[in-house]
């Protein structure tokens, strides 16, 4: 079963996407947080994770911060899901590390297909 990171600051989409992904047979939502501080704070603990989706904009810094130290351990995936569909904003967060990049307005079953698509080797 995956283990997964998700940093979100807007709580109910936050409390929305972990019921989501907590229904998943095959993931479990490890932590989740709403800030570039707390999710550092988790990544940096010695906490395990196989799976991060992350926002970009947070109110305490970038997500691309979060990004960047996830990466940091081989193996890891990154998954942002974002309100910002710009293109500065994607190629930053490719940069930094991440394999797939969605927006938010994406549906329930696009978000689990492309967590899916990440976990197997695609890049979403």
């Amino acid at each position: 079963m995956d283990q997964l990171l998700l940093v979100e600051d807007d709580v109910s989409t936050r409390l929305w996407l972990t019921e989501m992904l907590s229904s998943s047979s095959d993931m479990r939502v490890a932590c989740s947080c709403g800030t570039v501080g707390e999710a550092l704070a988790w990544l940096r603990g010695g906490n395990t994770t196989d799976m991060v989706l992350t926002d970009l904009g947070l109110p305490d810094g970038s997500g691309l911060d979060v990004i960047r130290e996830a990466c940091k351990l081989p193996g890891r995936e990154v998954l942002v899901l974002s309100i910002f569909g710009d293109e500065k904003n994607v190629l930053s967060a490719i940069d930094a590390g991440a394999g797939g990049y969605l927006l938010k307005d994406g549906s329930l079953d696009s978000i689990r297909e492309h967590l899916n698509c990440l976990r197997s080797g695609g890049s979403p």
